[in-house]
């Protein structure tokens, strides 16, 4: 219901006939579509035309193909069919070479090596070289028949079959291939409310709506035209360069496939652009994929501005189910209609299954890719209430108003939506003025928070996205206000804000250097960013993992407990068991980590850890990121455990009624010498984990934090505990007890494999026979079933999901089930959050924290009951107004939850999600996955099972549900996957989180490395390489030569430039004596072949020195090249370099910090080249200054800078060389250099 734009890849060949077929002709084919004008077309059946859009047009040099023209169908076939100029045909037909007909170079044909394809590729070809023109669709469709009836006779046995035939069997040979990308189909889609307006609305206002539409349209693709149209080149395509704009086509789409009002544009971007010089290349996909969120951002808000400023209708924010940020609808639309227009896509859901479920039983497999969506195309057409061909807009509007009319209260509420065109609402927004800066720098603090909410880096189109999202709560006047604010809040924030991304370390010639001053391989969007306050908090909390306190247990206390557990258990800790138990006692520091993979007995060692404080007359506080993971913590432990915000909202000031960074505040006393226990510390945030760092300190009091890096990562920003364990000392079990009490071994084993990623740990499942894979439906069924006989046999199971959806579904399949046997009353329900309904009998679960208060007689507030996220119950009874009784299903106390908190916060409680299943230990665990888990997800998902754990693979692809029919034609056809292909893609997706630090190390090696510097001399040589033969060649050109032979003497030429030969000298004996030759240029170039070296240098050589070169490029090609061919350089003398005390201390902070993201060592002063022996060196001389409480920014440095700059007093602003400090060092260089505030 949102407004969006989604982003789709368009192959070539036929690849963009679906915007003839399924927009232009609203989904009925026509022969007509494929020839010819279309106009006539589109009027008659009542959809319009699509039109040419964007600034690359002018690269056309025509008349006819320019911004809002209209598209012909020979002009797409020409463009996105096969790469060449719109108007091929019709320049070909007036003595345009076929060659100036191209575009760089058109699409290549892929066949895969099919027999017919290939044979129908030669055939093409041959009319195209030999007759210099295209190949007509009618000539394509002989083809077709002509030379295709013997394969088809091979394959099918039939002899006398149709051409009709003949070419559906072809077509279907060509979608089994996967062709070139010919471009990208940007869908922009309003709010449900802007629909639904401009269908039940008269025609005069829903042309105007249509109008403010296109318009925000075409704002947001001025954006992409001057600030997102990227293309490449030179090898791996380095060098990424601006453009003269994008190449597009725009059609307009009045409803969904499901028939519901839909007004949307589908702008096809071709993959054709021109770089400035006038060069055709290739588009540069990555930076439109990654500024999609950017663009969709900026047309809302543009289209917010435009119905504002044209229409006076005014914006409201909406609430959604399951989204943090509301919706902004027309004020005024009434929601019943928005959410009757928007239903209908998900009754052809089942419909589907029930296809898959058919397919499945049938053939003993899943189906394919195309096969899978032929079959939602048919649910979507079994769910219309007429499978008619394209109708009028008119008689669209006419069935939309009728659907209105039927339903109660219709006339109302058409009656409603129309009085909003004569009298919208009064919009609430307030006018942005632009020169209001304490506003500007309000709302840039707000984004930044919003970016580093969910991440602790972000790059400016984060921002971006993020501001066009805030300034829907505005109005503007005009483009310009809006575009202006919205620059001013992005450079406001970005002042604010620290680059993680290093200034250019490498001394580069102009020639490598951007318009930008960028170098020509820094990527749009690959600067990275965080902000001073995360910074601060990876350094807070990393510093206080060696920040010594003299706080312990004695040995003889450990031993003590030890004992005692073993007396009182009749079993003893583990040799890890105890280390951790040990190291978390008397760690020594601020605070420790220890690390407990699933299933490990992490809390025995806490146990212990609480008994030892404890009888030393200290208190140990519990805490953990959820409310139900700090109730699970109190009582394995024995201890109160709250959640860790309960301390860090009031430390940090958000609480309205407390004083922050107060201990007398905090809800929870905290003294000197207590301990504060962190259980599942990697689920927490970043900032609270500094915070609770922060609390210790202030308290005298120490902090640890047990978890497991390689588990879910926190919702929030996150990654910190991992690096902590990183960046200190640490203990970390290694036995896994879970499964039968250790006695499984090959289970464990296969969960430690499983948790590293290692797909080898996929065979020990198979083998159990736990590994199964099917359709969605199928996938849940069986898992369900699973379930039910493990509570039956008594066992305790866990079902597990991988999304909403999906618990969604199971919840109703196990309600169902407890329905029929008696256990779940269904005669009186009422309604809970989400759209579940429960009775007596059900199982819940509560999904917020929420206390319940009541007035007691004399006039006091009396909390009656508290209810944690998280927490199951099962109905006992239901009230008339909507309550319900419940009992805990854990502690089995009894009480009522209102109607309101019922029907807002309770679900359906018999299936999880793998978050919250994290920290539960069961019998048998039913897991269903599919491609879209994560490797932690899987993990956690195969770790809560301490029998059994079963794997159920959903094996089909997921399907596009709102593409239009064929807009992935020539996309290829991918088999279905296998069980084990699923749980592969599981555990390549790594997603877990990577702090700030983390990402400028990565930036920071990237700048620096060696292959950095070859791929820059790679492009600049060759690019000199270029320029010598176009300055010299034609000195050397004979006049008689064809183009062709002299295109292939200067490929011999460059050939020869590049093993270190100058082709000059050799011109008069290549060319001596050309007696009988066909082809001069093809005998100079092969004489000039035979001069090249069996291998090639494994560094090209510079080319000569002209006059007319570019001296300052030449004289850094020859440097460079000095660089990349000198040999290492060994330390002088046998004898290792001597190493001051302090810096054998110990391993260098940053690798145990970054692990193997650490930087590359950086290079010597100066322009030294990087050597295995210098970095080695480098590395080792790196210290360790733990023990001393430094700031990760200081413990990255080398002692001898770190010693000069604490000697001298200096600081990055007064100029400390860049190019050879290390990644801290630099990160605060760079950031002095931008006139950023320094740490």
């Amino acid at each position: 219901m949102t407004a969006m734009m989604s982003f789709r890849a368009v192959h070539a060949g036929d690849g963009y006939t679906y915007l003839l077929r399924s927009v232009a002709t609203n989904d009925a084919y026509d022969a007509s579509t494929e020839t010819g004008t279309l106009a006539g077309y589109y009027q008659a059946k009542g959809t319009p035309p699509g039109r040419w859009r964007g600034r690359g047009l002018a690269g056309f040099n025509s008349d006819t193909v320019v911004d809002g023209v209209v598209v012909e169908a020979d002009h797409m076939a020409a463009l996105y069919g096969l790469g060449m100029h719109p108007q091929t045909d019709e320049m070909l037909e007036l003595g345009v070479s076929f060659d100036d007909c191209k575009l760089g170079g058109k699409f290549p044909v892929y066949t895969n090596d099919v027999p017919v394809l290939n044979a129908l590729r030669a055939a093409e070809n041959a009319i195209v070289r030999e007759e210099k023109r295209l190949v007509t669709d009618a000539e394509r469709s002989e083809l077709a028949v002509k030379i295709g009836r013997k394969y088809y006779v091979e394959a099918t046995g039939y002899t006398h079959a149709s051409g009709e035939d003949i070419v559906a069997w072809v077509n279907e040979q060509k979608q089994q291939v996967r062709q070139a990308m010919a471009g990208y189909d940007l869908t922009f889609s309003p709010a449900k409310s802007v629909s639904v307006l401009w269908a039940l609305a008269d025609e005069d206002t829903a042309s105007k709506i249509a109008a403010c539409h296109h318009r925000a349209v075409a704002e947001a693709l001025d954006f992409v035209d001057t600030e997102v149209a990227r293309t490449r080149r030179g090898a791996k395509g380095i060098a990424q360069v601006t453009t003269r704009g994008i190449i597009a086509t725009e059609f307009t789409h009045f409803d969904t496939r499901a028939g519901d009002p839909d007004l949307h544009s589908h702008v096809l971007v071709s993959n054709k652009v021109q770089a400035e010089d006038g060069t055709w290349l290739a588009l540069d996909g990555q930076p439109l994929f990654m500024h999609h969120q950017a663009i969709s951002a900026r047309y809302d808000a543009a289209l917010h501005r435009i119905l504002d400023e044209e229409m006076g209708l005014s914006m409201v924010e909406r609430a959604r189910e399951n989204t943090k940020e509301g919706v902004w609808e027309i004020d005024g639309v009434p929601e019943e209609l928005i959410e009757a227009f928007s239903k209908r896509r998900a009754l052809a859901r089942p419909i589907y299954q029930q296809y898959l479920a058919a397919y499945a039983e049938k053939y003993g497999r899943q189906p394919d890719k195309l096969t899978q969506k032929n079959m939602w195309q048919q649910a979507i057409l079994d769910t219309r209430d007429a499978k008619k061909p394209a109708e009028s807009l008119a008689a669209l509007r006419d069935n939309w108003v009728g659907e209105v009319l039927d339903t109660a209260d219709g006339d109302k509420l058409l009656q409603q939506v129309r009085a909003l065109v004569d009298k919208p609402m009064q919009d609430q927004r307030k006018f942005f003025l632009t020169d209001n800066e304490e506003l500007i720098d309000e709302i840039a603090d707000k984004i930044l928070r919003r970016v580093t909410d969910k991440r602790s880096f972000f790059g400016r189109h984060h921002l971006d996205t993020a501001a066009s999202t805030v300034l829907k709560g505005y109005r503007f006047h005009t483009a310009d206000e809006l575009n202006t604010v919205r620059d001013r809040i992005i450079t406001a924030a970005l002042d604010k804000a620290v680059a993680l991304t290093p200034a250019e370390p490498l001394n580069l010639p102009k020639h490598l250097i951007r318009a930008d001053g960028k170098a020509v391989d820094r990527r749009l969007g690959s600067e990275k960013y965080t902000t001073r306050s995360i910074l601060a908090a990876e350094d807070n909390a990393v510093q206080a993992v060696t920040e010594p306190v003299a706080v312990f247990a004695s040995n003889a206390l450990v031993d003590k407990a030890l004992q005692q557990h073993s007396d009182a258990k009749g079993w003893s800790l583990n040799t890890g068991q105890a280390e951790l138990a040990r190291h978390l006692l008397n760690a020594g520091t601020l605070a420790a980590t220890g690390v407990g993979p699933a299933g490990t007995g992490k809390t025995t060692s806490m146990q212990i850890v609480t008994a030892v404080w404890q009888e030393m007359g200290r208190n140990v506080i519990g805490l953990a990121p959820s409310a139900a993971a700090a109730e699970v913590l109190g009582g394995e432990i024995g201890i109160d455990a709250t959640t860790i915000d309960q301390l860090t909202f009031t430390w940090s000031g958000r609480n309205p009624w407390r004083r922050g960074h107060t201990l007398s505040e905090l809800p929870v006393q905290i003294s000197a010498g207590d301990m504060l226990l962190v259980d599942e510390a990697g689920m927490a945030t970043t900032e609270n984990i500094s915070m609770l760092c922060d609390i210790a300190r202030e308290a005298g009091a120490i902090v640890r934090f047990v978890g497991d890096p390689h588990q879910l990562d926190a919702v929030g920003n996150g990654g910190l505990f991992g690096a902590m364990c990183n960046a200190a000392p640490t203990a970390e079990l290694t036995d896994v007890m879970r499964f039968s009490k250790g006695k499984d071994t090959e289970q464990a084993d296969a969960s430690l494999t499983l948790r590293l990623g290692r797909t080898s740990a996929i065979d020990f499942y198979d083998k159990r026979g736990w590994l199964e894979g099917g359709s969605r439906a199928q996938m849940l069924t069986a898992a369900v079933d699973a379930y039910l006989a493990d509570v039956n046999r008594g066992r305790r199971s866990l079902i597990i999901a991988a999304t909403n959806a999906d618990v969604d579904a199971i919840n109703e399949m196990i309600r169902a089930d407890r329905i029929e046997q008696g256990i779940v009353d269904d005669s009186v329900e009422v309604p809970l959050a989400h759209g579940d309904v429960a009775g007596v009998g059900d199982i819940i679960i509560a999904r917020t924290n929420q206390k319940f208060w009541t007035t007691d007689n004399n006039g006091r507030e009396r909390c009656t009951g508290r209810v944690i996220n998280g927490q199951m119950f099962v109905v006992t009874a239901v009230g008339d107004d909507g309550s319900l009784q419940v009992r805990d299903l854990n502690k089995g106390h009894n009480m009522e939850l209102d109607s309101t908190y019922v029907s807002h916060s309770c679900h359906l409680g018999y299936a999880a999600t793998i978050h919250r299943s994290q920290g539960a230990t069961v019998d048998t665990t039913h897991a269903v996955v599919d491609a879209s888990t994560s490797r932690s997800g899987l993990y956690v998902a195969l770790t809560r099972g301490a029998k059994e754990n079963h794997i159920w693979a959903v094996t089909e692809a997921p399907v596009d549900e709102t593409a239009e029919d064929m807009h992935d034609h020539l996309a290829g056809n991918p088999g279905p996957l296998e069980a084990r292909d699923v749980v592969e893609l599981a555990l390549s997706r790594d997603t877990r989180q990577r702090t700030a630090r983390e990402t400028h190390a990565t930036k920071w090696a990237e700048a620096h490395s060696w292959q950095r510097r070859r791929d820059l001399y790679a492009y600049a040589v060759d690019g000199a390489i270029d320029a010598f033969i176009d300055a010299t060649f034609d000195a050397y050109r004979r006049p008689w030569w064809s183009d062709e032979g002299a295109d292939k003497v200067q490929q011999a030429w460059k050939a020869m430039l590049e093993n270190g030969s100058d082709p000059r000298p050799h011109m008069g004996w290549a060319t001596w004596d050309m007696t009988g030759a066909r082809d001069d240029g093809a005998v100079v170039a092969c004489r000039l072949r035979t001069k090249l070296p069996a291998a090639p240098p494994s560094v090209v050589q510079p080319p000569p020195m002209l006059s007319s070169s570019d001296r300052e490029l030449d004289v850094w090609l020859r440097e460079a090249y000095a660089e990349l061919t000198a040999p290492p350089q060994a330390p002088a003398g046998d004898a290792p370099p001597q190493l001051s005390a302090k810096a054998l201390q110990g391993r260098s902070l940053i690798d145990r910090v970054l692990g193997d993201a650490a930087p590359a060592a950086p290079p010597p002063r100066g322009r030294g080249v990087e050597t295995s022996d210098v970095s080695a060196q480098e590395s080792t001389m790196r210290s360790s200054k733990a023990a001393q409480g430094m700031s990760l920014i200081d413990l990255v440095a080398t002692p001898d800078d770190l010693n000069s700059v604490h000697k001298t007093g200096k600081t990055t602003d007064q100029g400390i060389e860049q190019e050879n400090q290390h990644p801290a060092e630099q990160l605060d260089a760079d950031h002095t250099r931008d006139n950023k505030p320094t740490l």
